[in-house]
């Protein structure tokens, strides 16, 4: 009887050993994973704002992406891209929805009827982060100044792509 319990303990510590020693490589994958994902999360969204002409003529239609990226990978399921759109001097900005284009790029298309500076900011909002940069253009026969509106700053570049002061990482 003696040696009968003395076998079912040593089956049981075998047993249990095993059983831990695959728990612990499972623990050990889903940690891995979980670092994987801590580095996604706290890796910066990077955004770039192009267009496709830094000098507009009053009229003609300009097209304007974001490039959307996190790791230097695309990032293809932003929530929300938006473009603001404002005219140095008015108070007014005018949103448009930016339409997904594929690899990271997010754009939309607007015509200028008026002549002016303007300023386009991209709202990017993904994988809960937002960021916003900004360019300047020029529509028509327009001096660039160097100005400081209310919110955004404008520079003499009409093609300086600044994001001081226009990133909000959560």
């Amino acid at each position: 009887m003696r040696s009968l319990i003395s076998i079912l303990i040593i089956l049981t510590i075998v047993l249990t050993g095993c059983s831990n020693g695959s728990s612990e490589n499972e623990t050990h994958i889903n940690m891995n994973s979980m670092d994987n994902t801590m580095e996604e999360s706290l890796s910066p969204l990077e955004v770039e704002i192009k267009t496709d002409s830094e000098n507009v003529e009053v009229g003609s239609e300009v097209t304007f992406e974001a490039v959307v990226s996190q790791n230097n990978e695309s990032v293809e399921d932003a929530s929300e891209v938006k473009f603001e759109i404002r005219m140095k001097g008015k108070e007014d900005s005018e949103m448009v929805q930016g339409q997904h284009q594929g690899d990271g790029v997010y754009s939309i298309q607007k015509t200028f009827n008026q002549e002016g500076i303007y300023t386009i900011i991209s709202h990017v909002t993904a994988r809960d982060m937002h960021n916003m940069p900004s360019l300047v253009i020029k529509v028509g026969q327009v001096e660039m100044s160097h100005t400081i509106d209310e919110d955004h700053s404008e520079s003499d570049n009409p093609m300086d792509e600044s994001t001081e002061g226009h990133t909000d990482q959560h």
